[in-house]
C-alpha cells in the first residue's frame, strides 16, 4: 500500500496561504486532504444550519479547485476525503484504511480543539505516526507573547504593546508596512509560489448535504 501524508483541514479551508498544507505538499509522500464533519459539534445543530451550508460550499469549492490542479476536472470526483463522525472514530478508520506516514494540520486554539488534537495525537502515536502542527491563523502563537514570568496577559493594552514590540523585533523589514499599520488592517505579504500538485492519486465522491444529514 502506498504511503501517504494526511493534511487535516479544520478552520483553514483554503489552498493558498495555508502553512500546514504547504508543509505537507513539500513532504516525502503524496498528500491525502481530509475534512471531518465532527459529530461532537454537528449533533447540536439544526439540519438547515447556515454554518454547515457555508462550510459545505467552501469544501465543494476546494474539491473543484483540487480537481483542476490534478487534472480530474469534470469527473465528479475530488482529492478531498470527507467523512462524518467523531474525530476519534474517523482517525481510527483512516489508520486502518491508509498507510499514513505523517499527519499535518494547523494549530487551533479553541478549548475543544486543544483537547481533540491531544487525543488524536495519542492515537497517531500508538501507530508511530507523527502529528505536525503549524502556526497559521495568527502571527504569534499562544505561547509567544506572554509576560516575563511566562504567564498570559489578562489585559488587552499590555498584551497589544508586547505584541507590537515583538513584531518589530522579529519581523522588521520582512513586510512593506511598519508594525502599527497592521492594527489598521494593512498587511502586504510577499508573493507566494504556486504549491506543487502532489495529492494522493485516488479520488473520492464528494458527499451531498443530505448524505451528511443536513439540508
Amino acid at each position: 500500500m502506498e504511503k501517504v501524508s494526511v493534511f487535516w483541514f479544520r478552520r483553514d479551508l483554503r489552498l493558498e496561504d495555508n502553512r500546514g498544507l504547504q508543509e505537507a505538499l513539500l513532504g516525502p509522500f503524496p498528500v491525502l486532504p481530509v475534512f471531518i464533519f465532527d459529530d461532537n459539534i454537528l449533533d447540536e445543530l439544526e439540519v438547515n444550519d447556515p454554518r454547515v451550508t457555508f462550510i459545505y460550499d467552501r469544501l465543494s469549492y476546494l474539491t473543484q479547485a483540487m480537481e483542476q490542479r490534478s487534472g480530474d476536472e469534470g469527473t465528479g470526483l475530488g482529492k478531498l476525503y470527507c467523512k462524518k463522525g467523531t474525530p476519534r472514530e474517523v482517525w481510527i478508520a483512516l489508520l486502518e484504511q491508509f498507510s499514513i506516514g505523517a499527519v499535518y494540520a494547523n494549530e487551533d486554539y479553541e478549548p475543544y480543539a486543544i483537547v481533540r488534537d491531544s487525543e488524536i495525537e495519542k492515537i497517531l502515536a500508538q501507530k508511530g505516526v507523527p502529528f505536525h502542527l503549524f502556526k497559521d491563523q495568527v502571527i504569534f502563537a499562544r505561547d509567544q507573547v506572554v509576560k516575563k514570568d511566562g504567564t498570559p496577559y489578562t489585559l488587552f493594552t499590555p498584551y497589544k504593546n508586547a505584541w507590537v514590540r515583538k513584531y518589530a523585533e522579529q519581523y522588521a523589514g520582512s513586510l512593506q508596512d511598519p508594525p502599527q499599520t497592521l492594527l489598521q488592517g494593512r498587511l502586504h505579504l510577499p508573493q507566494q509560489e504556486p504549491l506543487p500538485v502532489r495529492f494522493f492519486g485516488v479520488s473520492y465522491p464528494f458527499p451531498s448535504l443530505a448524505e451528511l444529514g443536513f439540508k
